[in-house]
């Protein structure tokens, strides 16, 4: 019986249209790309079937990358190196019920572990793991139509060394920026660095999705022995139509109050996820409409989130940054908050909006800090790589100021920040909200109007229940 990791073997470093062939207990490429004879291609499929016949989620998998393999062993189609990556990359993608070592064992018996036996748990499942360090190329088509594999395959590729990160605000910088753009079911584990040094795991526990803007992904430790803190993370704007809820995180930009609409959406959910008593001292992280969205958060759930880092992210509509600076002062002094901001000099998004989050509190046990990230790549970078790019997992890259106390407050008030930030909001508010957000929204409605009527789905949504019909 051939193993996997035979098939992993074959597949590294073949061309993309490489048959490969099962013979005297071998699994190889045909020599000289020569064809290859259904009974072939049959033999090869089915003793590939009997290598994954014990791999955990194998039909998940299956329906995820439209693999297909009853199909394909039927119809006698080559097998091809694609189709071991991407069982490769579904099976290194761990969730927690791959944890499950015995029959009788469930979830909450992996959960009751120590980090460090769930960590070993989970590296034992590497010996069948395979990922290519190249991540799959990114084409145009890929701005329209959504691939799984490849998002699966970079998310995991960024977190492949995050127990190297030099502080704890790098990691939920990468989770922040870059990590939940790349979709995640519930149960999905991700690594991160552990107080007591290595790696330990979260689980996507809830996946928030409103459909009309707002992402964002309650991580809980994996074992109920961890030190770490449950960590809600919102997800930024989308650029991508085949993203979900693409559209609608641009009109969140846009829209008179930014946000507005994708938090009001989502909050229901929201609001029960925290009703749950295990989230009472949760940290929370976003980058730039994520962390607007964050900031909408924190005034109805101020007194349980004890930590809230924000990445280049615009402020909000001063009435709402007045009322969490008025729930927070009124916090019984026993209480602490720490709120941190990081800012790259050189990105306008942080220019826009009137009021941050923080501007007005005076509560002795609140700790804020400004820290201002000079990129000494700034002459070089684009616009959108200051504003996207990851900046902490390289100290050498950059030069920060930090801002504390008093000062912090004047970083806030974005009219106390001069005319030219100034500028940008009321710009924002002029040709965003009066007429970019009215045109956009006339056009994607009209267009996803003849889209549904024509049975074409090209436009994403991320409530349950939908995301499935349009990937398929």
């Amino acid at each position: 019986m051939f193993s996997f990791d035979a098939f992993v073997q074959a597949a590294q470093g073949a061309p993309p249209q490489a048959h490969l062939i099962v013979s005297e207990q071998q699994v190889q490429r045909k020599e000289g790309g020569a064809p290859t004879s259904r009974a072939e291609n049959q033999a090869a499929w089915r003793c590939f079937q009997q290598a994954l016949a014990n791999m955990p989620r194998r039909e998940e998998i299956d329906r995820r990358y439209h693999i297909k393999l009853a199909k394909h062993l039927r119809r006698g189609d080559p097998l091809l190196p694609e189709h071991i990556r991407k069982f490769g990359v579904g099976l290194a993608d761990v969730h927690v019920k791959d944890l499950i070592s015995r029959s009788e064992e469930t979830v909450e018996d992996v959960r009751n572990l120590p980090p460090q036996a769930v960590a070993e748990r989970v590296e034992a499942l590497n010996v069948a793991r395979f990922v290519s360090p190249e991540p799959v190329p990114t084409h145009w088509h890929h701005a329209f139509i959504p691939d799984l594999f490849r998002k699966d395959q970079h998310r995991l590729l960024l977190l492949t060394d995050v127990v190297r990160l030099p502080a704890w605000d790098a990691y939920l910088e990468l989770l922040a920026k870059k990590v939940v753009q790349y979709e995640m079911d519930e149960g999905t584990l991700i690594p991160a660095p552990s107080p007591s040094g290595g790696i330990e795991y979260y689980e996507a526990v809830k996946k928030i999705g409103s459909g009309a803007g707002l992402v964002a992904y309650m991580f809980r430790p994996v074992s109920s022995l961890s030190a770490l803190k449950p960590l809600l993370v919102f997800r930024p704007t989308q650029f991508h139509l085949s993203s979900e809820d693409a559209v609608q995180t641009l009109l969140n930009d846009l829209e008179p109050i930014m946000g507005h609409t994708g938090y009001l959406a989502a909050k229901e959910d929201l609001d029960e996820l925290m009703r749950d008593p295990a989230y009472q001292n949760i940290e929370a992280a976003g980058f730039s409409l994520g962390g607007v969205h964050l900031q909408r958060f924190l005034v109805d759930h101020y007194a349980k989130v004890t930590r809230a880092v924000f990445f280049n992210d615009p402020g909000v509509d001063p009435a709402t940054a007045a009322e969490y600076a008025e729930r927070v002062n009124r916090l019984p002094l026993g209480d602490r908050v720490s709120l941190v901001f990081y800012r790259t000099v050189g990105d306008r998004c942080h220019y826009f909006g009137r009021h941050h989050v923080g501007r007005g509190i005076s509560h002795p046990n609140v700790d804020m800090r400004l820290v201002e990230i000079h990129s000494d790549h700034r002459n070089v970078l684009s616009a959108r790589a200051l504003h996207t790019e990851p900046m902490l997992h390289d100290p050498a890259s950059h030069v920060t100021v930090c801002h504390e106390g008093e000062n912090v407050h004047a970083h806030l008030d974005s009219s106390l920040r001069g005319p030219q930030v100034v500028w940008y909001e009321d710009l924002r508010q002029s040709l965003g909200g009066q007429i970019l957000f009215a045109l956009i929204n006339l056009i994607y409605s009209v267009a996803k109007s003849i889209l549904d009527c024509l049975g074409i789905q090209i436009f994403r949504s991320s409530l349950r229940g939908h995301c499935e019909c349009a990937d398929a």
